[in-house]
């Protein structure tokens, strides 16, 4: 590991400004909502990990944030809290149920509990492999980190929500009922909210998920001061970085 704050920032606002000129093109987001340099700026993304894919140029062409937490940690706590489906006064206490039952059952596994965001590649790679792959990387990169259960919002365009799916994502359920797909206003989008355990991946990425493995293992590490981290690696047609 070595500390360097300049790169690390560097990395963070490529990956922000990458983000946020997918997201204004499909007008997900207004220009209002980036920095003056173009960058689409999230509160967690000085807390959680980012998973970065580049071409052999060095231009990023996926990310994805992993931030994790105490299995501790109250539902308010987590951003599927600020969705409109926890304001929805049927949904509210269904949403709150599920959420408290998944993190009981993080306590009992003694795994962390994840929320996965910021989820973008670009538009020439979606019928690649590596919308699979930056989802194998986060489930390598939980068991290396000895375990979680995570949740995630998935836009139901580019059929996001589905690929999830296919990876090991499932619905959040409480009562044996599923919590439904909502509309987002802020991202002008139909969600869903998914659940995922590290023990349990889909099949199409277990292999992928192994070699991922020991790739971490290898990565240097970049942080910055005092808890912010960037990890490069080298994998397959694709630079594999992760940002903290």
């Amino acid at each position: 590991m070595r500390v360097d704050d300049a790169e690390h920032q560097r990395v963070l606002g490529e990956v922000q400004r990458f983000r946020g000129r997918i997201a204004l093109e499909e007008n997900a987001i207004s220009p209002w909502q980036l920095s003056s340099d173009g960058r689409h700026v999230q509160p967690a993304d000085d807390r959680g990990i980012h998973l970065v894919g580049s071409d052999q140029r060095g231009e990023i062409v996926s990310c994805m944030r992993y931030l994790p937490h105490s299995n501790c940690t109250h539902w308010t706590n987590l951003r599927v809290f600020h969705t409109p489906l926890a304001g929805n006064e049927s949904w509210r206490p269904m949403l709150e149920e599920a959420l408290g039952n998944e993190l009981e059952r993080a306590r009992q596994l003694n795994y962390s509990y994840v929320e996965m965001g910021g989820w973008v590649v670009a538009q020439q790679l979606r019928s690649s492999i590596e919308a699979a792959r930056m989802v194998a990387m986060a489930y390598a990169l939980a068991r290396v980190l000895g375990g979680a259960l995570g949740i995630t919002t998935a836009t139901t365009k580019h059929r996001s929500s589905s690929i999830l799916r296919r990876l090991g994502g499932s619905s959040l359920c409480a009562r044996g009922v599923e919590i439904p797909p909502y509309y987002d206003p802020q991202y002008q989008c139909e969600m869903e909210i998914l659940r995922f355990d590290s023990s349990r991946p889909g099949r199409r990425c277990a292999e992928v998920i192994r070699d991922c493995e020991q790739e971490l293992a290898q990565i240097p590490v970049i942080a910055a001061e005092p808890r912010d981290c960037s990890v490069y690696a080298a994998a397959g047609l694709t630079e594999m970085r992760a940002i903290a």
